[in-house]
């Protein structure tokens, strides 16, 4: 069994089908796995984008385009935890 740090250890660009100027987000959405936002009932409600500026910010990947997509890989993480397409996630 591959540990999520022994992943990200391992992963590597060419491995994934990920435009090559997304993979700084890409990485930074991976090191913000514990970063969600909890509702009261337990489910995820998005990521605390303070923590994850932050942590953008010490990568020196702060960019307005990084966040940009971040927040798309958000949104389709979100679409899956819920079992539920992207136009409900973004109405709900």
């Amino acid at each position: 069994m591959i540990l999520p740090t022994q992943w990200l250890e391992r992963a590597h660009p060419a491995d994934f089908i990920v435009h090559h100027e997304c993979w700084p987000a890409f990485e930074l959405y991976q090191q913000c796995a514990t970063q969600w936002r909890i509702t009261g009932t337990g489910h995820r409600s998005g990521l605390d984008y303070a923590a994850v500026a932050a942590l953008a910010q010490i990568r020196g990947c702060a960019t307005a385009q990084d966040m940009e997509f971040v927040r798309y890989l958000e949104l389709g993480a979100l679409a899956c935890f819920y079992g539920k397409d992207l136009e409900y996630v973004l109405d709900g």
